[in-house]
């Protein structure tokens, strides 16, 4: 029986939806592909009726999916929105954060792969809910064994503590991070589209804060998302070390010093400033409508010397299973049902669309 014949009889609606969103597609796009109604493509999803063996050939054609990835009988990781912290959503369409949740649900499946073959670090974040964020970052920052001064790399802080960390080219300014818990496991997707490596570890603090403070929260709010920068700001910036480094007035020359040392942006040591009450907040306005005129909450002078920290946990994972198992990208597109461009963007080496 050819796979046409086995995707028809075992064809599994849920992964056909997870497809779809992957590509990027509505129902109502996916059907003037393959020249049927929106209509049967819910039929389909719903498991309220299943394709012809030409109809699969049409959907894997349409969403570059093998037609064994819509079998049935394999699982589809959840990854809903009320669980998914996306960092700065406004304005994000339905379909962009569909896109980015079947990125996650597929990140998962590779992920469960990965951890039947290889060792990954034990995942050590302390719940620490309920807590003020920049106690709870002081907390974290003692219980990981750090010290209060600059993080030479927050990508790597978070992989030590089995946090899994990858990039991707989002190809949208809506969306600058997002995280979740994956198979017991927390993830990160920070955006390769952003090359400011200040703002790039500001963001990966940020989800770290999540994790720390709302694992039990729904997503997105305002309220936690203003938590969760906070306790970057602390986690990046101890407020015991730099406090008495904060000049007395706004000075634009110590806080591009400052973002040098500290690798943080100048907006953000600014509001820490503020924060720290080493200025007002009349200077704290006029500060920040001098960032908005200059157009820094853009381009920010003195960019920092190095590039936005690269992950290394899972493409090392992924290395390991190929040296020393044989297990390489091509025998995982295999196991996956998936095509080698894919797996490669799910580890963070080509564009989130590949």
């Amino acid at each position: 029986m050819d796979d046409f014949s086995v995707a028809h009889l075992l064809f599994d609606g849920a992964r056909l939806t997870l497809a779809r969103e992957y590509a990027g597609l509505r129902k109502v796009e996916l059907a003037r592909v393959i020249e049927l109604t929106p209509g049967a493509i819910t039929q389909f999803e719903q498991g309220r009726s299943k394709p012809s063996r030409g109809t699969v050939a049409a959907l894997s054609l349409a969403l570059g999916f093998a037609p064994a990835f819509f079998e049935s009988g394999r699982p589809v990781a959840t990854a809903s929105e009320t669980t998914t912290y996306f960092r700065r959503l406004e304005g994000a369409t339905k379909g962009l954060r569909s896109r980015l949740l079947a990125r996650l649900k597929l990140l998962g499946e590779l992920l469960a792969v990965v951890e039947e073959h290889v060792t990954l670090p034990p995942v050590s974040i302390p719940d620490l809910a309920g807590r003020a964020p920049q106690e709870a970052a002081q907390l974290v920052r003692r219980e990981w064994g750090l010290d209060f001064g600059p993080l030479t790399s927050v990508v790597r802080v978070l992989e030590r503590q089995g946090v899994i960390v990858t990039r991707a080219q989002l190809d949208t300014t809506r969306v600058d991070a997002f995280s979740r818990w994956l198979n017991e496991r927390p993830v990160v997707v920070l955006a390769s589209d952003k090359r400011d490596a200040a703002r790039s570890r500001f963001d990966a603090a940020h989800e770290l804060g999540h994790f720390v403070l709302h694992r039990s929260q729904p997503a997105n709010d305002r309220v936690i998302e203003r938590e969760a920068d906070a306790f970057a700001a602390a986690f990046l910036m101890p407020p015991e070390a730099i406090r008495k480094e904060l000049p007395e007035r706004v000075n634009w020359g110590r806080y591009l010093a400052l973002k040098r040392r500290w690798g943080t942006s100048v907006a953000s040591i600014v509001r820490q400033a503020r924060d720290l009450g080493a200025i007002s907040e009349h200077a704290y306005y006029r500060a920040n409508v001098h960032i908005h005129a200059n157009g820094w909450d853009h381009d920010e002078p003195a960019a920092l010397a190095s590039a936005p920290d690269e992950p290394r946990l899972l493409k090392r994972a992924l290395e390991k299973m190929d040296l020393e198992l044989g297990l390489d990208a091509d025998v995982l597109a295999a196991q996956l049902h998936l095509d080698v461009e894919k797996i490669r963007g799910l580890s963070g080496e080509l564009s989130i669309a590949a």
